[in-house]
């Protein structure tokens, strides 16, 4: 990007610029004492939007002060209202007695740099929106197993604040070590980690049985660090233990049914005596049927 140059006499009338400035400008300044004073800008604006009065703008600053600037920024208008951000460098030109004589401005668009720019910060801002707000629990392990950081659905599932959590070891809120060392070892060797089962201590002292889905992220072959998503399934694991619970007193009742039923009619029968109960599928006589001798 070539640069534009602008070159102002000390009574602040512009006096020399290139055709690069004028075209950018959108429009060619008037010279002479009755022509454009200070810049040919048509307005010129803050990069926050704010309006520059052409008295505050870097070019008057160096005429009036003979304070130079420095790669400053500013939002420039066009006759047409479009608008492009500048980078300007101004500094005040001096005779040999050290007075003011004029100023040169040399600047350039870089309104493409500012787009990029925006670009990543709004990019970071749904990054940081993404993993703080995220629905399931998250955290990032070091490559030394502390808490680099964890989200608020992760705290808000064990109960920890930020301040209980962060900067520990991973290690200390598994309830198994065994786990989190073959977790560790997994992830430390490139694997990827997919519904990995695992039992987290809560603030409470409750015990939050959790899915982990996790990888590292590598650098020269040297972990970094991990990221981790954390899925609760305290829910679902508490109804299969009661659904188990449940067939299983069930199945007991009816083994015991079964055996009472069997035991009640082991011993025979005295003479003339029946036993009142019928095996299952059993027709029994009718009262006329002659019995065999």
């Amino acid at each position: 990007m070539p640069y534009l140059v602008l070159f102002m006499f000390a009574i602040a009338m512009v006096g020399l610029y290139n055709a690069e400035a004028a075209e950018l400008w959108g429009q060619a300044p008037v010279l002479g004492p009755h022509g454009d004073r200070i810049c040919g800008s048509h307005r010129l604006f803050r990069t926050d939007g704010a309006p520059l009065a052409l008295d505050d703008c870097p070019m008057a600053i160096a005429l009036e002060t003979g304070a130079p600037t420095r790669n400053g920024e500013v939002m420039v208008e066009r006759p047409d209202g479009s608008r492009f951000v500048a980078l300007v460098n101004t500094r005040p030109l001096r005779d040999d007695r050290g007075t003011i004589q004029g100023a040169i401005n040399c600047f350039q668009d870089i309104s493409a740099h500012h787009a990029i720019a925006d670009d990543v910060r709004r990019k970071s801002t749904e990054l940081e929106d993404f993993f703080d707000n995220s629905a399931v629990g998250l955290h990032i392990v070091s490559g030394e197993g502390i808490i680099v950081r964890a989200n608020k659905a992760e705290l808000s599932l064990l109960g920890y604040t930020a301040e209980d959590y962060v900067g520990r070891h991973i290690a200390e809120f598994h309830l198994d070590a065994p786990v989190i060392g073959d977790i560790l070892h997994k992830l430390s060797c490139g694997e990827r980690l997919e519904a990995y089962p695992a039992r987290l201590r809560a603030k409470d002292g409750s015990i939050r049985h959790v899915a982990i889905t996790s990888n590292g992220r590598f650098e020269d072959g040297k972990l970094v660090n991990t990221r981790c998503f954390t899925i609760d399934m305290t829910g679902l694991h508490d109804a299969e233990a009661a659904r188990r619970e449940s067939e299983e007193r069930l199945s007991a009742t009816y083994e015991a049914a079964t055996v009472g039923r069997r035991s009640r009619c082991r011993r025979p029968p005295a003479p003339g005596e029946r036993c009142h109960l019928q095996h299952a599928g059993a027709v029994p006589r009718a009262a006329s049927e002659p019995h065999l001798l």
